[in-house]
């Protein structure tokens, strides 16, 4: 074997992989790749073993077209005992490494031991291979085996309080069955025969959010997921995980606690297996030649609750949605508004951090990996943005204020800034939303004279020499009517002018909600500040 088969093999399975078979680290694989003398002779024949054995494979995946992380999982040997195991952990344990061990003491958990050790040195490849086409979900499924599924899905009838979730428990082992449904979003019957499939692959995909990857955080996150189920299936709404993808901004450090979670920085996007290609976020070029990914994960929570049903003697149910389902996405809502507007608050620069919303991924053990919801397109208007540690210092201290000054007067220009920044594609469209944030902090309830009062109260809020209100005043009168002409058609203005009046609109609006938030917060919730502004207060 020579070192450019052994590197033609590492690119195909991962260094993490041939690791975890040869008992070494990665480090010892990339000094293989480059002296191939350097593998140890106790080595050399399980190397040449794996070489030849995952050789065939790929060309047995070539020939007969079918993806090769289909294939991976099927390489098995029977061991000594006469058993069926993974040929990974064949070849690890020739090399004198011991095999991950899944068991907690929890019945259900153990039930399911030796299928997590079996899969898991396939998730490795699994992980490596993010450049092959991505399938419904790159979450890998639990080895089916009839009896070692009977065994979990009898510890899983004996449990007190996951057997609820199969009211009708009496029949053959494929046909208990129940209709549910979860305030996440997932609706549909649930099988005994699957659920530890599901249950795998809800933890799986949960230890991948999180950007772990030894076997113990994946047994810990088998125990989580059994947690959650075991309340949610005792009718107890229960806190998940859920995590929200960020595009368009990078972080300088690793992350920053907020109010509503922790934000980390997004790794490599191609490190995220579990993300579909289409949501993935993109990546920049520093000064230093260093590639930086465009992209942060706010990992916050989500109150879970399921609903589950007996089937009539007709073979359906009537079952409702979780009355806290409304409620819990109206929470997504106001924490992707909260949390982007701190970013667009701690700005130094203009036009602002621009937060585009990748996905949401909701823990659900019912959904077979997680409940994720993504835009295809979600390149946003404005320009990446680089926030600097100050920034990020600064975004913590706007995220705590905006918790202690709850708004709801202001949603709407919040929301509008956010759209013009994020969302709006036609600058044009940009502008005008900028503009209607305008309208929104100071429009008031009198409706006369509305440009005037408008720009009154911005220009004083903002100034305090006469001369400088005055022709901030002319500034922004000019800006108003050059929207109400776009907006009702009379102009037209090219892409140049409407991206420089969209900055200088939100720029305003900016500006203004920090002057209020920090020297004025009682006017926040008056609808009539602008009036009291224009007269002093």
């Amino acid at each position: 074997m020579s070192t450019d088969q052994l590197r033609a093999l590492t690119k195909t399975f991962g260094r993490d992989l041939l690791a975890y078979c040869l008992n070494v680290n990665s480090v010892d694989i990339e000094a293989f790749e480059n002296n191939i003398n350097e593998v140890p002779g106790d080595r050399a024949p399980v190397l040449a073993n794996i070489f030849r054995e995952l050789t065939t494979l790929k060309v047995h995946a070539a020939i007969s077209d079918t993806p090769l992380e289909l294939l991976i999982s099927d390489l098995a040997v029977m061991d000594s005992a006469g058993k069926k195991t993974s040929v990974f952990n064949y070849w690890r344990s020739e090399c004198g490494g011991s095999i991950p061990d899944f068991h907690t003491g929890d019945p259900v958990g153990d039930a399911m031991a030796a299928g997590l050790a079996y899969v898991y040195p396939a998730t490795l490849v699994l992980r490596h291979r993010t450049g092959a086409p991505w399938r419904f979900s790159s979450a890998p499924d639990y080895p089916f085996d009839l009896d070692a599924s009977k065994l979990a899905g009898k510890a899983i009838l004996e449990d007190p309080d996951l057997s609820a979730l199969f009211p009708a428990r009496d029949g053959e082992f494929f046909s208990i069955s129940s209709p549910a449904i979860s305030n996440a979003g997932t609706a549909g019957g649930i099988q005994l025969a699957v659920m530890p499939n599901a249950l795998f692959r809800s933890a799986y995909t949960m230890f991948r959010l999180r950007q772990q990857t030894s076997a113990a955080s994946l047994r810990e996150s088998l125990t989580e997921t059994l947690r959650i189920l075991r309340s949610a299936a005792r009718g107890v709404p229960t806190s998940v995980p859920m995590w929200i993808g960020i595009g368009n901004i990078h972080l300088p450090d690793e992350g920053v606690d907020l109010p509503w979670g922790r934000l980390r920085r997004y790794p490599f996007p191609t490190d995220l297996e579990v993300i579909p290609p289409d949501a993935r976020p993109s990546t920049t070029g520093d000064e230093e030649g260093n590639i930086l990914t465009l992209g942060a994960i706010l990992e916050t929570t989500y109150e879970y609750e399921i609903n589950i049903a007996e089937l009539n003697l007709a073979g359906s149910s009537n079952i409702a949605w979780p009355r806290s389902m409304e409620r819990e996405r109206a929470k997504i809502s106001d924490t992707i508004t909260h949390a982007f507007f701190s970013a667009v608050l701690a700005s130094e620069k203009n036009p602002p951090a621009a937060c585009a919303h990748l996905w949401t991924a909701i823990t659900d053990p019912l959904s077979f990996g997680c409940r994720m919801s993504y835009r295809t397109d979600a390149t946003a208007p404005v320009g990446h943005y680089l926030l600097s540690p100050s920034e990020v210092s600064e975004m913590r201290v706007w995220a705590e204020r905006l918790r202690a000054t709850p708004v709801n007067k202001i949603e709407i220009p919040r929301r509008r800034i956010l759209s013009a920044i994020a969302e709006r594609k036609d600058p044009v469209d940009g502008f005008i939303d900028a503009v209607i944030a305008w309208e929104s902090l100071f429009a008031g309830t009198d409706q006369s004279e509305l440009s005037f009062r408008i720009c009154a109260a911005i220009s004083k809020l903002l100034f305090e020499e006469a001369s400088d209100r005055l022709e901030e005043h002319r500034k922004l009168i000019k800006l108003y009517r050059k929207r109400s002409k776009v907006l009702h058609g009379t102009q037209e203005i090219s892409v140049t002018e409407a991206i420089e009046s969209r900055d200088y609109a939100v720029r305003v609006v900016i500006e203004c909600l920090r002057k209020l938030y920090l020297e004025h917060p009682e006017l926040l919730q008056d609808a009539d500040r602008s009036k009291k502004i224009i007269l002093g207060f």
